[in-house]
């Protein structure tokens, strides 16, 4: 079993936070191998493509954005380093193409509903898919809009939920 950090999981990982994430890889050490974690190279793309947008808003970005966008940044080269950056493979897309394109949402700041992205899908289709015939478990907040794609093979491992890993 593969277990797939999330996007959002990431980020708070670079933040350095002694949060949930944090808590769940040490939780892990010694029960799930280190090169069994992999990051998605759609998480990368949707990241840096957050950056672009904040940076076009104001000029260029805070200290604290570019901060953060270090942080992320060494999180991935990490991961690389490891070969574990996950590429989109054909069986992934065709998972997004049949199952993803429902207008999938999530829980966001103050309680609103938002859209899931398009990265984000695929990232999602990623986990579904597996990777050289290895199952994927995503690692990411539990969200309604999972619930109803489990039936076709999308496993969460949730960090925030306060049961740690196997």
């Amino acid at each position: 079993m593969f277990y797939l950090i999330g996007t959002q999981v990431i980020v708070d990982i670079a933040c350095g936070s002694e949060g949930p994430p944090a808590r769940w890889l040490r939780s892990i050490d010694g029960r799930i191998s280190a090169r069994d974690i992999k990051v998605s190279s759609m998480s990368w793309a949707s990241i840096q493509i957050e950056f672009k947008k904040m940076s076009r808003e104001r000029g260029s970005l805070t200290p604290t954005q570019s901060m953060l966008q270090q942080r992320i940044d060494r999180v991935f080269s990490r991961y690389r380093a490891m070969d574990a950056v996950l590429p989109m493979t054909d069986a992934a897309i065709q998972i997004w193409v049949h199952y993803l394109q429902d207008d999938l949402q999530y829980m966001g700041p103050a309680g609103m509903m938002l859209p899931i992205g398009f990265e984000e899908k695929m990232v999602i289709a990623t986990a579904i898919a597996g990777f050289q015939d290895v199952p994927i478990s995503m690692v990411t907040r539990r969200e309604v809009a999972h619930d109803h794609l489990r039936v076709v093979g999308l496993t969460i491992e949730d960090p925030y939920h306060e049961r740690m890993a196997p």
